[in-house]
């Protein structure tokens, strides 16, 4: 009988994952509230740090969960994703 050698994987922790998202939150809630006033330089300075902070989020969730994710597939992840979310609030 053969043994497997791959340990099994941490316990899930998201707290990083959290974060980044409470971060795209802030800059979008903060697009949403002044997009009427925004100028265009404004808006794409905006857009910019909202990409910025997405991508965080998934280089996040690439991190913590290295273990059980390839990094390509924890990528495709992103900050507005409903099942990311509730899993950042239950283990973050």
């Amino acid at each position: 009988m053969m043994t497997s050698t791959v340990p099994p994987p941490k316990p899930l922790k998201l707290t990083k994952t959290k974060k980044a998202i409470e971060r795209y939150d802030v800059l979008r809630a903060q697009y949403d509230q002044n997009w009427e006033k925004l100028s265009c330089e404004q808006a794409d300075r905006l857009f910019w740090l909202m990409d910025q902070a997405a991508d965080a989020v998934r280089e996040a969730f690439a991190e913590e969960t290295a273990d059980r994710n390839r990094r390509d597939q924890a990528m495709l992840v992103g900050p507005k994703d409903p099942w990311l979310r509730q899993m950042a609030e239950k283990y973050g």
